[in-house]
């Protein structure tokens, strides 16, 4: 809808306030769990806890300034007791009712009290008329609640008389949370001793707490006599210095300002409304008479945008507290991780070395042509053999020999890794080693070139051909195989032939054997470095939960403080 066509509605303004409102708890059950201690200086919590539909305004000002004669004079009877010195030292509460009622509470019990002046001075009174001594009695009682027939005071509003201020400091704390219970503040100003230090800094807190729209003025002109010439003597000769002296106040503190109730709380009590400002008086109290008016949603949507501007203010220093801890955390874990990588791949290296140290001694030994050398040795013509048993014991001798260097690498690898912080499955890492080392299986076949065999094929040149049939043993073997078994003239011939090309067969086998592994040891850094893991503990990352979670009160302040500050440009002031 377009600005200039909307229509102010206070019900409407009222409806939205109570869903901001119920949006507010949620807010600060979120920032309470989170950290309740931003919210001891806020009026937020206060806000929450104390709103209803009653319109609560809270007289104060220093002691003796007045206060508790004007409330006398609203009430049309001199109810509450009064004095020049300090006298209310309990914070009352009055508001309008079908019958006159008084009741104490003290420690959270409720009992009823006369209705007299005497009654409530025992227990508001901090000093004894009769003795002159104070009352520390006084101090445990919370609070006084008056009801009060054919008064001024409109039906649904809340009238506090709190203590004054610049007597005490335990009176000038209970001054402080009868204000901040309240929707508005009437301070009463005293014409004899206005604005003093104290009253100063007092409000000055107030507002800080509170904001600009909270506070209300009330001047209580102290005249030489109740009487109409000497009220009209003050306007006109007293008044303006006093004045000016408020708006100055309220310019360096950022008030709106309005004008000031001028009233003489004396004769407004002694002749009714009349005159001695009295009217103006309770046509202040009509405008605060219900939670619809625009005064009402003004003070209490200003007093709400005001909270969560502070709310805002502290989460966002928080927030940016938070984020330097956390980035700091954040660096020395990175940083520590980096060491420790650095660490890790420097571990892994030094067994790597230590690994590959041990690798090269065992395939310097070239134990696996050793062994074939010696099996091929050992074949005479009488352990000359054509059922397998030499293809065995080659592949024997070559899984004996590997079996034997890994278990060798094992055992270095294991031992350099625990000295350099690094895990590994010493089982895991045999099998590895092995899957990658072992030597495929071999076929010595054993020739029979007897001469009652037959036509054997003659010369190099089948031998040759041949090589391939004997274990990839190549053409060259093959052609010296075929030339000893060519020349083969007798039996006995044959055999020892036979003989010397199973043997050539044989460390032929522990040749290609031996190539084989040493290909397969190019792999050992791979198997070490899947199969080995560092014993040096993670380093964990710090948490940002915090962060996260300063962050999601933080957009749901600022949204909620949009809201609010488009409901208070609807209001017209």
């Amino acid at each position: 809808m377009n600005q200039q066509t909307t229509t102010f509605s206070s019900t409407n303004i009222w409806t939205r306030y109570l869903t901001l409102l119920e949006q507010l708890r949620n807010l600060i059950q979120g920032v309470q769990k989170m950290d309740a201690g931003m919210l001891e200086d806020l009026d937020l919590l206060q806000m929450v806890q104390n709103w209803n539909n009653n319109v609560t305004l809270t007289f104060g000002g220093c002691f003796s300034s007045g206060k508790s004669t004007l409330i006398n004079a609203l009430i049309r009877r001199s109810l509450l007791p009064t004095a020049k010195i300090p006298e209310t030292g309990t914070l009352c509460r009055i508001q309008a009712g079908v019958e006159d009622q008084a009741e104490v509470i003290s420690q959270s019990v409720s009992r009823p009290i006369p209705f007299t002046t005497e009654a409530i001075a025992a227990h508001v009174s901090l000093i004894d008329r009769a003795t002159g001594e104070s009352k520390p009695q006084v101090l445990g009682t919370e609070e006084v609640r008056l009801q009060v027939t054919h008064s001024h005071i409109p039906k649904g509003q809340v009238i506090l008389d709190s203590p004054g201020i610049d007597d005490s400091g335990v009176m000038d704390g209970r001054a402080a949370q009868a204000a901040s219970r309240s929707d508005v503040l009437v301070w009463i100003l005293r014409s004899n001793h206005i604005l003093a230090e104290s009253e100063q800094d007092f409000l000055a807190t107030y507002i800080a707490r509170r904001g600009p729209h909270q506070l209300i003025f009330v001047l209580n002109a102290y005249l030489d006599e109740d009487t109409s010439e000497a009220w009209h003597e003050f306007h006109s000769s007293e008044l303006q210095p006093y004045l000016n002296k408020i708006r100055d106040f309220c310019v360096d503190h950022q008030l709106p300002v309005e004008k000031v109730v001028v009233v003489s709380a004396r004769a407004f009590a002694k002749y009714d409304f009349a005159e001695f400002g009295g009217m103006q008086l309770i046509n202040l109290l009509l405008n605060y008479s219900h939670s619809s008016k625009t005064a009402v949603l003004l003070a209490r949507l200003s007093r709400f945008q005001h909270g969560l501007k502070l709310l805002q203010h502290g989460l966002e220093e928080q927030l940016a507290k938070e984020i330097a801890v956390y980035e700091a955390a954040k660096a020395r874990a990175e940083a520590a991780a980096k060491t420790r990588l650095e660490k890790i791949q420097k571990s892994l290296h030094a067994v790597q070395r230590a690994a590959k140290s041990q690798m090269d001694n065992w395939l310097s030994s070239r134990v696996l042509e050793k062994a074939a050398r010696n099996l091929a040795e050992a074949i005479t013509p009488e352990t000359l053999n054509r059922d397998g048993q030499h293809s065995e014991a080659v592949n024997q001798a070559f899984c004996h020999q590997v079996e034997k260097g890994v278990e060798q690498l094992v055992t270095t690898i294991v031992s350099t890794a625990q000295q350099e912080q690094i895990r590994c499955d010493a089982n895991r890492l045999r099998q590895a080693l092995l899957r990658q080392m072992k030597p495929k299986s071999v076929t010595i076949d054993v020739p029979d070139t007897s001469v009652s065999g037959g036509v054997l094929a003659a010369g190099a040149a089948a031998g040759a051909a041949a090589g391939a049939w004997f274990f990839g043993i190549g053409a060259v073997p093959g052609a010296i195989i075929g030339t000893i078994l060519a020349g083969a003239a007798s039996s006995s011939d044959a055999v020892a032939q036979d003989v010397q090309a199973t043997q050539l067969h044989i460390r032929e086998a522990g040749r290609v054997a031996q190539a084989a592994v040493e290909t397969a040891s190019r792999n050992l850094d791979a198997v070490v470095a899947a199969d080995c893991q560092t014993a040096i503990p993670d380093v964990a990352m710090p948490d940002d939960t915090r962060v996260c979670l300063l962050r999601e009160l933080l957009t749901t302040t600022c949204n909620l403080k949009h809201e609010v500050d488009c409901l208070l440009e609807g209001i017209p002031v």
